[in-house]
C-alpha cells in the first residue's frame, strides 16, 4: 500500500535537510528525488521521512515562488537579503525611510488617496505624513527643520516621487526592509559585455569540451575558432573571439557534477561522485555491469553475478 504524504512538497522546490540544501527534481510513487544544490550529489528521500522531519521541524521546505522570489531579492540588492548585513549608516537611513512607507500605508489605511502630488513639499497630506512617520520612527521629528550650529547626522525627507517609489518597491519584495538601501555597490556599467554572438561560440566551445576524449583547451579553442561562422555583419562591427581567461572563468564556475555528468552521463557522474565512489558505470539492481574481463556481468542484490 502506497504512503501518501501529509505535506505537498513540489517539484523545484528546495529542502534544507541534514545541514544540506537540497533540490527537489522529481517526485515519484513513494519518495522524492533530490539533487545537492552544493555538491549534486543525487538520492531520495521517503515520504515518511520528509513528513516526520517536516513534523519535528527539522525540514525547511522553500517553495518554487519562494526560490524566484529570494533570487529577484538578491540580483535588486547585489547579494543582501538581512537587515543585520548592512552597515550602521545604512541601516539608519533605511529606518528613516521605513518609517516613512509605512506612514503612507498608515495614511491610505484611513481611506485617503495618497499620490505623488499630495505629499510633495507643499502637498495637502505632506505634513500628516511627515507627523505620522514622527511616531513611528520614535527617535526623530520628519517635520521639524535642521538647524544651523554643530554638523549632525540628518536626513532629508524626498519628494513624493522618490516616497511612491520606496513604498512600491519595499511592497514588490514582500516587505523587506533592506530593499530600501542605497544601492551605491550596484552603479556603474552593469550591461552585458558579452555580444549574443559571443555567448553562443562560449556555448559551442564548452559543448565540445564535453567531449569524453577530454582535449585540452587552447587546442579546442583553435579547432572552434576555425570551424565557427563569423557573418559579415558582426565582423564589420569590430567581433573579436573571447579570450581564453573568459572560458577559463566560466569553467571554474561549472560543477563537477555537471562537467562529470555531460562527459560520460549522469549515472556514471553518480556513482563516481556520489556517497560512494566507483569506476563501475552500472549499479542498480538488474542493470548489465562491464569489468575488466570485458565480459557482461549482472548486479543483482548487491553482488555481481554472471
Amino acid at each position: 500500500m502506497s504512503y501518501v504524504p501529509i505535506y505537498r512538497v513540489l517539484k523545484g522546490s528546495r529542502l534544507v535537510l541534514d545541514g544540506c540544501d537540497w533540490l527537489v527534481t522529481g517526485v515519484g510513487e513513494n519518495a522524492y528525488a533530490v539533487e545537492g544544490v552544493d555538491d549534486g550529489e543525487c538520492r531520495s528521500f521517503s515520504f515518511q521521512r520528509v513528513d516526520q522531519a517536516i513534523k519535528d521541524r527539522d525540514c525547511e521546505v522553500i517553495e518554487p515562488k519562494d526560490i524566484e522570489n529570494r533570487d529577484a531579492l538578491l540580483r535588486f540588492t547585489g547579494g543582501l537579503e538581512v537587515f543585520e548585513q548592512l552597515t550602521e549608516e545604512q541601516q539608519r537611513d533605511i529606518r528613516y525611510r521605513l518609517a516613512l512607507v509605512l506612514a503612507i500605508d498608515a495614511l491610505e489605511a484611513e481611506g485617503k488617496k495618497v499620490t505623488q502630488r499630495s505629499i510633495n513639499t507643499g502637498g495637502s497630506l505632506r505634513d500628516d505624513l511627515l507627523e505620522k512617520a514622527s511616531e513611528i520612527h520614535g527617535a526623530h521629528d520628519f517635520s521639524a527643520t535642521p538647524r544651523g550650529g554643530r554638523v549632525t547626522l540628518t536626513f532629508h525627507v524626498p519628494e513624493g516621487r522618490t516616497l511612491r517609489k520606496y513604498h512600491s518597491t519595499y511592497h514588490e519584495f514582500g516587505g523587506n526592509p533592506v530593499v530600501l538601501m542605497e544601492r551605491e555597490h550596484m552603479k556603474g556599467n552593469r550591461s552585458q559585455r558579452l555580444s549574443p554572438l559571443q555567448e553562443i561560440f562560449i556555448e559551442h566551445v564548452l559543448a565540445l569540451r564535453s567531449d569524453p576524449r577530454q582535449v585540452k583547451l587552447k587546442p579546442l579553442l583553435k579547432l572552434a575558432r576555425d570551424s565557427f561562422h563569423v557573418p559579415p555583419k558582426e565582423i564589420a562591427a569590430g567581433f573579436k573571439f573571447p579570450s581564453i581567461t573568459t572560458f577559463r572563468v566560466r569553467i571554474k564556475a561549472i560543477s563537477k557534477f555537471v562537467e562529470e555528468g555531460g562527459r560520460n552521463g549522469w549515472q556514471y557522474a553518480r556513482n563516481r561522485l556520489g556517497a560512494s565512489t566507483a569506476d563501475i558505470r552500472a549499479l542498480y539492481y538488474g542493470e548489465d555491469v562491464q569489468v575488466v574481463s570485458r565480459s557482461w556481468w549482472k548486479f543483482e542484490g548487491g553482488v555481481i553475478s554472471g
